[in-house]
């Protein structure tokens, strides 16, 4: 009723208004006249106008009072079907309006933060949604198929959920998804989105948790939706403005998203929940309506008519987005300030994360899920765990698939978390000792049985199997087979069981087996290593000494003893005095430890993700009996020319008996390689760069910064000199004298001589230029000398300097109208910009040598210009360095050249070869080529079950 008063208030205060306007200023002169035509139509206009004011203020809260009543007596339904006028929907909408701001304001701030609730390290701060948030892919999938491990992956494009949403037909899809795949987070940031974007056609997000809203839903009579809405308004339904809500759903602008099906604890309350959305979906069929759910949780209650969407793992450049912007939004908010130096610690500690879920595979196949994604960014960030102590994030995870999560929603729990997983790490370690992946459901439940019979409980093992399911430890791939979501949760709990039961003794006898190396490793970081390392030595093969370097690496705690005996064995490689049976040995330890580290690749080959360590690289020199100019570390190995990277491979796979190890080709290396930031791989069609500029490219803009420095006022300098020692050399008489002092005189002053005094004798003119020029000639660069043979007694200067000297450094009129830029912007024109080169010495002095015995010319400058050019490189060659004059005059020499040759590109190839060994040597292109090798499966010794 107050809202009827306000509108009387308003046209209360129109009316005084006007009328104190009208004594102010006095009557109009059309209002006095008796047939005046405004009069007259006012007068006819006041009658209805007045009638239609009343309707408007008071009709409203009558139709709605009774109404209301008729609700009350059980005739809502008959009232539904009454529609009103357009146009009086059209105004109250206007009317309406600002409570619709208020609404998006209570989505937006409501849905502002990421939900961390659940996770057993939430973190100091909660980032904003927006700032951290990656899309959900979906792929359109039936029902039954969606699931499956934490790592598959699907092909096919990747769509967006508005590629669904906001079309000319409404929409009513199923998002389907593993736990922890961004299923609510998905329908969060949909709602923050439709309220930013107004010009959509359904404008208004409705978010209905359905956990929260069971009895209402399956009360007696059913809530209403819009009724479901107001509850989670809270104090804002207050200022609803009739029935804004209803009328929303009515007219087709909603955009309905239900989360969690499948957290409906009961299945007959899940069917009785699917059906209540299949009626509101018939009720408002204008809306869009998104609902998601689990797999198994969808699958015993499905929506009629709903198109299903399986959610999909995250790829590897979703993880290092959400990993930069996780850390670049918490920092901020850390710190309070955004700034650069803000964001460089984001980065830094982001690259940090990366290159640690490089390097351990088993936490960067959990990254997929976007659930584990966040645990694994949290742990990192506020406990610093990743990755020696790694159990520890395993046994989080664990916790929160199984019960944390639940717990954080107040969803009930059929036994107690903790006790879920007990059972589970029994399962799991059978699966272990049986060698296998999956197991039937009769199997898994035969597990159970006796443990269950010491619980007090009205459960069943299939109760207890179905529990875990749904929590998303156990899927399943078949029917009525299943696996753990990926193979280290089973590995991790196998290892707990083995602690909690005093099981070690089956582990040091499995130490040369990898199928139990994970398990091993984790037991060993539970508990001690002292058991394994002890019998990984007793046992001396490739793989228990193997497993005895990972459980040192893993920072296991080991007797003092053991360690130096384990480390000792490795240091014995590098020394001149080692046999050859204990190199051999190593080299298969360093050779496992790398291989394990793998991922497997579409045609079956084991790719190694890890580059090639420093120290197997060494033992390949040490068994070539030559030098190693590599450390013994474990540090990639970086700055290996392609012939070595197949020599070095051909030489692993016969010293470790593994004949399938070779270079992987591009199309193998893809993205499965842990390749380090700012490092390239080299594979058996080259290297390998998938995006960006190629490190050995020497483009046009490289060449113009380079022949900046070379030719430089001291080069312009030795051409003026020449020219002016050429030009006297030429002179015969008084009046060429005369012409000389007047034409020379620019190429004088830029070779910093002074102008000649004019003698009677003209050879004593002429001797005295050439000896001010040889002096000038021999304070300046010797390979800029060089590059001319100033020495040679000619005075042709076309002979000297060749015919692009005459062409760029010629004078006219008197004055010299050339400078190094015009040069330099020659010699980049006439620049091929996809020259690609390696630096090596050796390939230097094959390639010049190769060029110059190609070349026939007839001019002698030119046949001398090659033989400097070879000698200039051979000295290169052979000291596998070279002088920066050396490069310079290889550089200056091959340009010169290419410029007077039918074929420039070999000798273009010549100076790139130049500029990329000096660049290398220089430290300004470091090395940054680095190897990973592949192993053909049809040629391993052996599959490991592990895959």
């Amino acid at each position: 009723m107050s809202r009827t008063w306000w509108r009387v208030g308003l046209v209360a205060v129109v009316l005084v208004a006007s009328v104190t306007l009208s004594i102010r200023l006095g009557p109009p002169d059309w209002l006095l006249a008796d047939a005046h035509p405004v009069r007259n139509a006012l007068e006819g206009m006041s009658w209805p106008a007045g009638t239609l004011a009343f309707l408007a203020l008071f009709v409203p809260p009558l139709w709605r009072w009774v109404r209301g009543h008729y609700d009350e007596a059980g005739e809502a339904e008959e009232t539904e079907k009454r529609r009103e006028p357009r146009i009086r929907v059209r105004f109250v909408e206007w009317m309406r309006q600002p409570f619709a701001a208020k609404y998006r304001k209570h989505v937006l701030a409501g849905l502002r933060y990421v939900d961390l609730k659940g996770l057993a390290t939430p973190g100091i701060v909660t980032p904003e949604l927006d700032e951290v948030y990656v899309h959900v892919s979906l792929v359109p999938r039936p029902a039954h198929e969606v699931g499956g491990l934490l790592t598959a992956d699907e092909a096919g494009k990747r769509h967006d959920i508005d590629d669904f949403l906001d079309q000319e037909r409404p929409r009513l899809l199923a998002v389907i998804g593993t736990p922890g795949s961004g299923k609510t987070t998905l329908l969060r940031h949909t709602a923050r989105m439709i309220c930013r974007e107004q010009e959509r056609r359904r404008r208004v997000p409705i978010l209905i948790y359905l956990r929260d809203h069971v009895e209402a839903i399956t009360g007696k009579p059913p809530a209403r939706l819009a009724d479901l809405v107001r509850v989670s308004l809270g104090d804002l339904a207050r200022l609803e403005p009739g029935d804004w809500l209803e009328l929303q759903l009515r007219n087709g602008n909603c955009v309905v998203l239900f989360d969690g099906l499948d957290e409906v604890a009961r299945a007959e309350y899940r069917r009785a929940v699917s059906a209540w959305v299949e009626r509101q979906t018939r009720q408002y069929p204008g809306n869009d309506f998104v609902i998601t759910s689990r797999p198994q949780g969808y699958s015993e209650a499905p929506v009629e008519g709903a198109a299903v969407l399986a959610t999909r793992p995250l790829s590897p450049a979703q993880v290092t987005v959400f990993v930069r912007t996780w850390y670049t939004a918490t920092e901020r908010i850390t710190t309070g300030a955004r700034n650069e130096d803000v964001d460089t610690a984001a980065n830094l500690a982001a690259d940090d994360l990366l290159t640690r879920l490089r390097g351990a595979q088993n936490l960067a196949d959990l990254t997929t899920n976007p659930l584990l994604l966040t645990m694994i960014a949290n742990v990192h960030r506020y406990r610093g765990a990743l990755p020696g102590r790694r159990v520890d994030l395993y046994g989080e995870i664990c916790q929160v698939m199984l019960w944390r999560r639940q717990a954080a929603k107040q969803l009930r729990l059929a036994m107690p978390g903790e006790r879920l997983e007990v059972l589970l790490r029994a399962v799991a370690h059978h699966m272990m000792v049986s060698g296998v992946r999956e197991l039937p459901a009769r199997e898994i439940v035969g597990v159970l049985d006796p443990l269950m019979r010491r619980i007090s409980t009205p459960l069943t093992s299939w109760d207890v199997l179905v529990e875990v399911v749904g929590a998303g430890l156990l899927v399943e791939r078949e029917q009525l087979r299943y696996a753990f979501a990926h193979l280290t949760f089973q590995e991790y709990l196998a290892a707990v069981h083995i602690r909690d039961r005093g099981l070690a003794t089956m582990l040091t006898g499995h130490v040369d087996d990898s199928w139990w190396r994970e398990t091993t490793l984790l037991y060993s970081t539970l508990v001690d290593g002292d058991q394994i390392v002890a019998a990984c030595l007793r046992s001396n093969g490739a793989n228990a000494l193997a497993l005895a370097f990972d459980c040192i690496q893993d920072g296991a705690d080991l007797d003092a003893a053991l360690r130096d005996r384990t480390l000792d064995l490795l240091d014995r490689a590098q020394r001149d005095d080692c046999p050859d049976d204990v190199r051999t040995l190593v080299t298969k330890v360093l050779t496992t430890r790398l291989l394990r580290d793998s991922a497997t690749v579409d045609s079956g080959a084991i790719l190694c993700r890890a580059p090639v360590p420093n120290r197997l690289l060494q033992l390949w020199y040490r068994a070539k009996r030559a030098d190693s100019p590599v450390p013994w570390n474990n540090e990639p190995a970086t700055g290996m020319p392609l012939s070595d990277a197949k020599a070095f491979s051909a030489w692993l796979a016969t010293a470790v008996e593994e004949p399938g190890i070779r270079l992987p080709t591009a199309e193998e290396l893809g993205e499965r390689a842990a390749v380090l930031p700012g490092h390239f791989a080299w594979t058996s069609d080259g290297l390998h760069v998938p995006s960006g500029e190629h490190p050995h490219h020497i483009s046009r803009t490289v060449l113009q910064d380079q022949l900046a420095v070379d030719l430089d006022p001291e080069f312009e300098r030795v051409v003026a000199l020449l020219r002016v020692r050429a030009e006297a050399k030429s002179m015969g008489n008084r009046e060429e004298a005369t012409d000389y002092q007047r034409w020379m005189k620019p190429f004088l002053t830029r070779a910093q001589l002074r102008t000649p005094y004019l003698h009677t004798n003209v050879s004593v003119m002429r001797q005295e230029i050439i000896e001010a020029a040889d002096a000038a000639l021999q304070e300046t660069s010797l390979a800029v000398r060089e590059l001319f043979d100033w020495e040679q007694d000619t005075a042709d200067f076309t002979l000297v300097a060749g015919k692009v000297i005459r062409r760029f450094y010629r004078y006219a009129h008197g004055r010299a109208d050339y400078d190094a830029d015009s040069l330099r912007l020659e010699f980049a024109r006439a620049w091929p910009d996809d020259l690609v080169v390696w630096p090596e010495p050796r390939a230097l002095m094959s390639t010049a040598q190769a060029v110059c015995d190609s070349q026939r010319s007839e001019n002698s400058w030119e046949r001398e210009m090659w033989k400097r050019l070879v000698h200039a490189c051979e000295k290169i060659a052979d000291a596998s360095r070279g002088t920066t004059a050396q490069f310079r005059q290889i550089r200056l020499l091959a340009l010169f050249l290419a410029a007077q040759a039918e074929t420039a590109r070999p000798i273009h190839q010549v100076a790139a070869l130049a500029m990329v060994i000096e660049r290398r040597q220089a430290g300004v292109v470091p090395a940054s080529e680095v190897v990973h090798l592949l192993k053909d499966a049809e040629a391993s010794s052996g599959a490991s079950r592990r895959g």
